[in-house]
């Protein structure tokens, strides 16, 4: 279930990713209202708002990691298809 995620069309935000900072670009986000058992919770706001999930090969972010020179969730996106 989902609604947007801040007031705001556009913000950044720090959140934890692999136990270090990343950079997230949030334009229009939606935010998980709640999860199932099999989901699950990669990252998180700093109020523990999930923003990146996984269950089996799906994978979901509320954010734009495409616009952000870091590319460790690109390399998660790519391993997670690679592991078929």
């Amino acid at each position: 279930m989902v609604k947007p995620l801040s007031g705001h069309a556009n913000f950044v935000e720090k959140i934890n990713f692999e136990g270090e900072d990343f950079e997230a670009i949030f334009i229009r986000a939606p935010k998980i209202l709640d999860t199932k058992e099999d989901i699950e919770i990669l990252s998180s706001t700093h109020d523990g708002t999930p923003v990146a999930v996984k269950s089996n090969n799906i994978f979901g972010t509320s954010f734009h990691p495409e616009l952000t020179d870091d590319l460790r969730i690109h390399k998660l996106f790519v391993d997670m298809t690679s592991n078929k």
